[in-house]
């Protein structure tokens, strides 16, 4: 009998995850998918980064989305009240200590939210500093992702 690989099955696992988001988005009439989808104990995870920004990502209601922007200068903007996402906890900043010119912003900011009901939202962060004492251009400036929130289980 042969066995299937840990690799195999962990991908085998998750297919169900990425179909779902792709379904969504091709019910929506959207482009994009997310960078990446991985499950916590009971819940889909939704990984988003820089890369992503600009784009419309459809999920299901119960997924989680975690945003990691690659400076720490991002500041996340709050999500609306009431509406179809839900800031979990503060983001967290974590620096890059080795390596790293003083100034120049290396590390994370990752935010996290709860697609909680059906609709559309807009997660989105500003940073003003660039770099190492650069002020952003047009655009570098700006993260802005639309999420729209599809029912479903999960």
């Amino acid at each position: 009998m042969i066995r299937p690989s840990r690799r195999r099955l962990r991908f085998l696992g998750r297919l169900p995850i990425v179909a779902t988001a792709l379904l969504a988005s091709a019910c929506s009439g959207q482009t994009g998918t997310a960078t990446s989808t991985t499950r916590s104990p009971g819940l889909p995870v939704v990984h988003l980064s820089v890369t992503d920004a600009g784009r419309t990502v459809a999920v299901v209601d119960g997924v989680r989305l975690v945003v990691a922007l690659d400076s720490t200068y991002w500041m996340f903007r709050p999500v609306a009240a009431g509406g179809v996402l839900r800031a979990v906890g503060r983001p967290r900043v974590v620096p890059q200590l080795g390596h790293c010119v003083p100034g120049q912003g290396c590390g994370t900011v990752t935010a996290e939210f709860a697609a909680t009901g059906t609709g559309s939202a807009t997660v989105e962060a500003t940073r003003t500093t660039c770099g190492e004492a650069l002020r952003c251009t047009a655009g570098q400036g700006d993260y802005r992702v639309q999420v729209l929130v599809h029912g479903g289980s999960t």
